[in-house]
């Protein structure tokens, strides 16, 4: 999902956004099963997860267990809708789309966040290419992941203040009180 995020980023600098709407199309067409994955790995219908490697009909190529808990891939698919929005003022598209997807990756990462005293944090997480499958590349505020969060709040609110809908209050307090980066103490 990351290297077609890449393939698809000269389509904005050219101006080419018709190449993009049948990336969005075919990946829409996969919200029951995104919506499976998120289920299965929070127990919540509202949630959408992408893993990491899927053929053109969502099906997992190479499963792993990181791609059982990793929201970041829908994440990144959720920026481009979010661009495509930006690029094109498509605003059916960020009504009947993007906007729904942001909210389903959204909902995820919510019931991911743990808040204690006040702040949030993201207790288990994973940052692409960082030790690949092996347990030890989980870790507790993975920057990655902080950001695509971050990414999530502030897109979320303008998209819903262009829509005229009321941005939904939990977005500034994650993003209030989340870390924007992991940040470790050198020995």
């Amino acid at each position: 999902v990351a290297n077609t995020r890449m393939c698809y980023w000269p389509a904005f600098r050219a101006n080419l956004m018709h190449h993009c709407k049948s990336l969005f199309t075919m990946i829409d067409s996969w919200k029951e099963r995104l919506r499976e994955y998120a289920r299965a790995a929070f127990g919540i219908d509202d949630g959408i997860l992408l893993p990491r490697l899927v053929d053109d009909r969502c099906t997992r190529l190479a499963p792993s267990w990181t791609d059982a808990a990793d929201p970041s891939h829908a994440a990144f698919i959720a920026e481009l809708m979010y661009r495509y929005y930006l690029y094109t003022q498509d605003i059916e598209f960020l009504r009947s789309t993007a906007y729904p997807f942001m909210l389903g990756v959204m909902r995820t990462y919510e019931v991911m966040l743990e808040k204690k005293n006040g702040r949030f944090s993201l207790p288990v997480g994973f940052s692409l290419g960082y030790r690949g499958n092996e347990l030890s590349s989980q870790g507790k505020n993975a920057s990655l992941q902080l950001a695509c969060i971050h990414f999530l709040c502030a897109s979320l609110t303008a998209a819903a203040q262009i829509l005229g809908e009321e941005p939904k209050k939990i977005w500034g307090e994650i993003a209030a009180h989340l870390p924007t980066a992991a940040l470790c103490e050198t020995p």
